[in-house]
């Protein structure tokens, strides 16, 4: 994902439910119970390649997003600190984390220090930023692209301004739409059948170029504007990367 271009990760550490911890006692991405990436394996792999490419900047959000309502899934602070310390360590890194204090920051400013890891943690997560966020659970349930187009069209600079950053989530949530769509999935018994994969393209034809269109337009220049979507692409990062570079000759004509 890093090679592809992506610089920013909503990244939910969690563990496994507590009846299972005995054999899975580390700390996960975590989707409603079920484990994935190791948090510590995540931030070594990030640092390394921050190290390998010394003028990158990636932004981490770490929350418990969609992790189930269970409190002993839920690392301390300070154990997820501790894990960043010791991927620190372990990765040989010399890169500086920041926090959200770093958003007023220059690029250049931000090279300069080595300070190339951002994190903008949710709910209960140290390093806190408010997140402006498209999403929500009525909207992005579906299949149809204009869901979420009008999620997306609802964005405005006047709530922007209210937060610390803003994330656009590009694509929708087909599983959450019922049984329907998950049955089908699995019937169909093929490694392409996911609901993610099945509707990727329909979503991307839609709100890539909306974004392109409509983001200069709908959200202030400044501050910081996360393109989101559940699976990256080289198409979603060249979008990103054309969207940021009308954003910064934007600034320049407000100056």
């Amino acid at each position: 994902m890093l090679k592809l271009g992506c610089r920013y990760f909503d990244f939910r550490p969690g563990m496994v439910p507590k009846a299972l911890q005995v054999v899975a006692d580390d700390i996960y991405h975590i989707h409603t119970m079920i484990p994935g990436y190791k948090f510590s394996s995540f931030l070594c792999d990030v640092l390394t390649w921050l190290e390998a490419n010394p003028s990158e900047i990636v932004v981490v959000d770490a929350n418990t997003a969609g992790i189930l309502n269970d409190k002993t899934m839920v690392p301390s602070v300070e154990k997820l600190q501790a894990i960043l310390a010791s991927a620190m360590s372990d990765s040989g890194s010399t890169v500086v984390a920041g926090d959200v204090s770093d958003l007023a920051t220059t690029y250049a400013e931000l090279i300069s220090v080595n300070k190339r890891l951002i994190f903008l943690n949710q709910e209960g997560t140290w390093s806190p930023a408010s997140k402006y966020d498209s999403y929500s659970d009525k909207a992005y349930a579906t299949t149809d692209p204009a869901s979420v187009v009008k999620a997306l069209e609802a964005m405005n600079s006047t709530d922007q301004a209210n937060y610390d950053y803003t994330v656009l989530q590009l694509q929708g949530t087909a599983t959450n739409t019922g049984t329907k769509v998950v049955i089908s999935a699995a019937l169909s018994q093929s490694s392409a059948s996911s609901p993610l994969m099945s509707t990727k393209a329909d979503f991307d034809s839609v709100t890539y170029p909306w974004a392109l269109q409509h983001v200069p337009f709908n959200l202030d220049a400044t501050g910081l504007v996360v393109l989101l979507n559940d699976f990256v692409d080289n198409v979603q990062a060249a979008t990103a990367a054309q969207l940021t570079l009308v954003r910064v000759n934007q600034g320049k004509g407000a100056k």
